[in-house]
C-alpha cells in the first residue's frame, strides 16, 4: 500500500510522491549486474536502488488490470476467472 517507488517523467526515483509498486516486470542491461561474480547470489532491490540513485532507471506507470500471480495458488484462481 505504500508503494516501492515514484515515478517522475519516466524516471524511477526512491522518494516522493504518488509512491507506486515495482510489479517484477522488468527489462535489464547486462551492465547492472556486471559487479556481481558468477555463481554469487544477489539481491535485485539494492542493486536497483543504487541504479536509481545514478538515474539509470526508467519506468512506465501500467493502469491497465494487474493481477499478482506469485503463487501457484494464485495463478490458479485468476486462470479459473479466466477459463471460467
Amino acid at each position: 500500500p505504500q508503494g516501492d517507488f515514484v515515478l517522475e517523467n519516466g524516471w524511477v526515483k526512491q522518494v516522493g510522491s504518488p509512491m507506486l509498486t515495482f510489479s517484477g516486470v522488468g527489462l535489464y542491461k547486462p551492465d547492472l549486474f556486471a559487479h556481481i561474480q558468477d555463481g554469487e547470489a544477489a539481491k535485485l532491490a539494492p542493486i536497483l536502488r543504487k541504479a536509481m540513485d545514478q538515474g539509470l532507471v526508467s519506468g512506465t506507470h501500467y493502469q491497465g488490470i494487474w493481477h499478482d500471480i506469485g503463487t501457484p495458488e494464485r495463478l490458479a484462481e485468476i486462470d479459473a476467472k479466466i477459463t471460467g
